[in-house]
Order: structure tokens, then C-alpha cells, then sequence
């Protein structure tokens, strides 16, 4: 009897040894197939690029058994960001419909620094902050007792919230707490205009994903601008998008169709160039470019032509990606400033993969194309450079007002 139970639990061990190795050998297949599909596509051929991938291979299969799906990933993404680019990161499920759909779990705030203090500047309508009695102006103290809580933390954590809240400079604040709890939230990132006079007009632009810059609808909202002398245009916290609704949302500013750079593929080994068109299905359109070594961008036609005088164009660090390039192209427009904070310096063309593992669909970004303007200036790592710094005025945001828009009063 006692040698069964001995051989059983031999059997056992055996079942979950063999077990842990495949599904260990499973893991590093996938990372080194990660690592080999980054040096197949990489815009940057070179030296840097193969030192790079022979780490990423040995890393691969020196990694140890990770349990859960997300610190795996994150392993991955630490390897990633060795290579010091943009939008060169593994995602998973839900991040990709966040970044894409603005589908997520969200505690509903969106808090700024000012002066070293985290102030929320806006709420979720439908969001758990909200139900709590948050409210603009509130300075967040700390979660959970911890006070190193930046923006993005607020937004997606959870926990017990310290709030200070304080109406006025002069009044005295009230500090209390309360429990937020993430929850399934759809962000509003549709485009939203509001009139301020005659002359004035303000735009919010939140995302260029492209279900929001469809051709015709685009060209209805770029007609309710054809009449005003002014226009402020807020691309703050915007994260970027698609290529095509960056070069919709940009072309009724100049009226004709004017060069305003390239995207340059230094792994493609050839003179030929094609033109990005305005065209529904932009990846297939990019995927039948694959051998060219420069796609020319040009501003469309067939679009309103907005004549307005003076535009202001509102960014900061939180401007991202295709974001940066229609802030960057329109401020070589006369009349146009730039006001703000620089942006996040992250504009370069990805492409996407769906990589399968265990029963998730990830989905990779592999930077393969540069942007370039006219004058052969690049934008990765450099940004928009505002032509007027703004700073947040603390006494106006702990009363729930953003002194950057002060201009349009």
C-alpha cells in the first residue's frame, strides 16, 4: 500500500514537472518569437538593432515560469523599451481597447500637477468618482496611504482616496476620505465644438482614432468653422491615432493640398515613394506600401476651407503620437501658435500584430517608418515645442477652472 501511494505521488509530481517545462518552453518560444518579429520589421536596420536582438534572444530563454499573464508581459515590455523608441510595446486585450475604444476600467478622473499638487481638472459623468461626490478642484492627498500618485494612477486605481478640498484660497479646507472603485467605463472622445462669440471658437479634440474623423462627418464639423476669425483647438492628454484621421482633421487649414513631409522606411533598401491618399481602409493602403522606402504626405482636398485668422493649438506631455504631428503641421501655418507644454515626442508610423498566446490575442507595435518634415526634421524624441509656455494657476484650478483657457473669455 505504502509503495501505490509512493508511486502515485511520483506519477503526480512527474505530471506537473512535465507540466511547468512546457508550458515554461511555451513562454519562451513566445518571447523569443517577440523578439525576432521586432527584428524582422524594426525601422532602424543597424548595428544597435542585432546587439539589441541577440540580448532579447538570451533574455528569452533564461526568463524563468511567470504565472500571471500581465508580469509576463510587462518582462517583455521592460526587454522592449531597451530599444529607447515610441510606440514599440506588447498589449494586452483590454489596454488595446482601451487605447483604441477608450473601453476600460476608469475611476472616472482626470487629474493635472499644478504646482506639485494633483488637482482633478474633469469628471466622468457615469463614473464611480463622480457617484462619490468628487468634484472639480479636489487635490488628491494620496491612495492608500500612499502619496506618489501621478495622473494616471488617479485614473485607473482604485483604493482609499485622501481628498483635500478647498473652494477658494481664502477658505479654510476639508479634508475627508472616500472609496473609489474602477468601473467599466466608455470615455467620450468624440469631437466637441463650443461657441464662445461671434469671432471665437473652441474645439476638443480628445483622440484621432479614426472612427471620429470619418470623411463625411469631418467635413461637417470642419463647416461650422468656415465663420469665425478665432479658434482655439485643445489637443491635451490627446493620445494620437491614426495617420489618416491626423491628416483629415489638419487639411481644411490650408485649403489646397500642401507637402508636409514623409514617412521614411530606412530598412527598405530602395528609391520608389508612393503618396498616402484619402482613402477608407488606411492599412491596406500602408500595406500595399510596404516596399517603398518614402510615403509623401500631403494635406487632402475636397474639404472646407477654413480661413480663420488666428488659431491656437493647446498641447502637452500628455499630446501623443499622431496628436503631435497635426499640432506640428499646423503650426507652419500663418496665424497659427503654438501654446503650452511640450509634447511627449513619440511620432513614429507603427504597425500592429496579433500574437496569440495561451487564449489571449496580444497585439504587438512595431515602429517601422519615421516621420520626417519637409526640411528633413524628425519629431521622435523631440516633440512640439510650444511657442508659448503656459502654467497652471493654482488658486483658479482648486476652484475648478483651467487657466489655460483664460484666453477665451
Amino acid at each position: 500500500m505504502k509503495l501505490k501511494v509512493i508511486l502515485l505521488f511520483y506519477f503526480f509530481i512527474s505530471l506537473v514537472l512535465a507540466s511547468y517545462l512546457s508550458d515554461l518552453q511555451k513562454q519562451r518560444s513566445f518571447f523569443d518569437g517577440i523578439c525576432l518579429l521586432v527584428k524582422q520589421n524594426f525601422y532602424q536596420q543597424d548595428e544597435h538593432l542585432k546587439s539589441w536582438y541577440r540580448d532579447c534572444k538570451n533574455l528569452s530563454q533564461d526568463t524563468g515560469f511567470i504565472f500571471d499573464t500581465r508580469d509576463f508581459v510587462e518582462k517583455i515590455n521592460d526587454q522592449l523599451s531597451t530599444l529607447e523608441v515610441s510606440h514599440l510595446e506588447l498589449y494586452l486585450p483590454e489596454n488595446n481597447l482601451r487605447l483604441w475604444k477608450g473601453k476600460g476600467l476608469y475611476t472616472g478622473i482626470l487629474a493635472r500637477f499644478v504646482d506639485g499638487q494633483l488637482i482633478v481638472f474633469e469628471l466622468n459623468e457615469s463614473s464611480d468618482a463622480k457617484d462619490k461626490g468628487i468634484a472639480k478642484g479636489d487635490l488628491i492627498v494620496s491612495i492608500d496611504g500612499q502619496s506618489k500618485v501621478t495622473p494616471w494612477i488617479a485614473e485607473t486605481q482604485g483604493g482609499k482616496y485622501q481628498i483635500l478640498r478647498r473652494s477658494s484660497k481664502t477658505e479654510k479646507a476639508r479634508s475627508f476620505q472616500v472609496y473609489i472603485e474602477p468601473k467599466e467605463v466608455s470615455l467620450d472622445l468624440s469631437i466637441k465644438i463650443k461657441k464662445i462669440s461671434e469671432e471665437k471658437v473652441y474645439i476638443k479634440i480628445p483622440s484621432f482614432i479614426r472612427s471620429y474623423f470619418q470623411k463625411e462627418d469631418w467635413h461637417k464639423l470642419a463647416s461650422q468653422l468656415l465663420s469665425f476669425k478665432e479658434i482655439w483647438i485643445d489637443l491635451r492628454g490627446n493620445s494620437g491615432g491614426s495617420l489618416l484621421a491626423a491628416l483629415r482633421g489638419v487639411s481644411p487649414f490650408f485649403c489646397n493640398p500642401t507637402p508636409v513631409g514623409f514617412l521614411e522606411k530606412p530598412s527598405v533598401k530602395n528609391d520608389r515613394s508612393a503618396e498616402f491618399r484619402d482613402e477608407v481602409d488606411e492599412l491596406k493602403q500602408l500595406d500595399s506600401m510596404n516596399h517603398v522606402s518614402q510615403i509623401i504626405l500631403k494635406t487632402f482636398s475636397d474639404y472646407p476651407c477654413v480661413k480663420a485668422k488666428r488659431i491656437n493649438i493647446l498641447v502637452d506631455y500628455g499630446t501623443s503620437s499622431a496628436a503631435e504631428f497635426f499640432a506640428y503641421v499646423l503650426s507652419k501655418r500663418q496665424g497659427v501658435q503654438v501654446k503650452g507644454q511640450s509634447t511627449a515626442g513619440s511620432v513614429v508610423m507603427a504597425s500592429w500584430y496579433k500574437v496569440p498566446f495561451k487564449r489571449k490575442i496580444l497585439s504587438l507595435s512595431i515602429p517601422e517608418s519615421i516621420y520626417r518634415d519637409e526640411n528633413n526634421k524628425e519629431l521622435e524624441g523631440v516633440g512640439v515645442i510650444p511657442g508659448e509656455f503656459l502654467f497652471y494657476d493654482y488658486d483658479q484650478a482648486i476652484e475648478g477652472r483651467d487657466s489655460w483657457l483664460n484666453g477665451l473669455e
